[in-house]
């Protein structure tokens, strides 16, 4: 299922609340969205790229929407899986989601290809009752929905599951915290100081 599946971690957002790029900010001696690329990798995805990236590293796909929300980079990231040949599943993450397990991106991949063929979408459904919108699973098949969401005028990221079924899965809601301001990272630095380092990113 690998070749299938894309995983795209997006990195265009401004970090106003961290100070400093959240992408690129180092934990455990390696840039934040590369753990996640790691995470995607580890759950099945045969090849990941960075959405939003104004780099030239290999896998940066540029946004489509530059600044306008979390949406748009959904989409954008979708869009570019249903143009490479052969991909079926897009895998989306946020660059500042370093607890994302390569099992949980496994379920939702697979949740979603073994689901019924009208599902568009497989997410986590987390005990405060939320559908949380980082990492989810998308069929390529949904990026013209995308698209025309935020060329509507949408912005809000779980707005995109108004555009058809959704495969719903369960998940320890610490696998999707995210880090948005300096406190968090402090908070997340204490929890893993005495932790393993984490191992190489493939293709890094």
């Amino acid at each position: 299922m690998s070749d299938a599946v894309l995983g795209a971690v997006l990195v265009g957002g401004a970090s106003r609340r961290m100070g400093a790029d959240k992408a690129t900010l180092p934990l455990e001696g390696m840039p934040m969205a590369h753990r996640v690329r790691r995470a995607l990798f580890d759950g099945g995805a045969g090849s990941v790229v960075l959405v939003g990236s104004g780099g030239t590293e290999e896998g940066a796909v540029p946004d489509r929407w530059p600044g306008e929300g979390p949406l748009a980079g959904i989409a954008a990231a979708v869009e570019h899986g249903a143009e490479v040949p052969g991909i079926e599943v897009v895998v989306v993450a946020a660059c500042d989601q370093p607890d994302l397990s390569g099992a949980l991106v496994a379920d939702l991949a697979h949740a979603l290809v073994s689901g019924p063929a009208e599902a568009r979408a497989c997410a986590v459904r987390t005990p405060d009752g939320r559908l949380q919108p980082f990492p989810s699973a998308w069929r390529t098949g949904a990026a013209a929905a995308l698209v025309e969401l935020v060329e509507a005028g949408e912005r809000r990221a779980d707005a995109a599951f108004g555009i058809g079924p959704v495969i719903e899965v369960a998940a320890p809601a610490d696998l999707l915290a995210d880090l948005d301001t300096p406190d968090d990272l402090r908070r997340w630095t204490a929890r893993h100081q005495d932790g393993p380092s984490a191992p190489p990113v493939p293709g890094a």
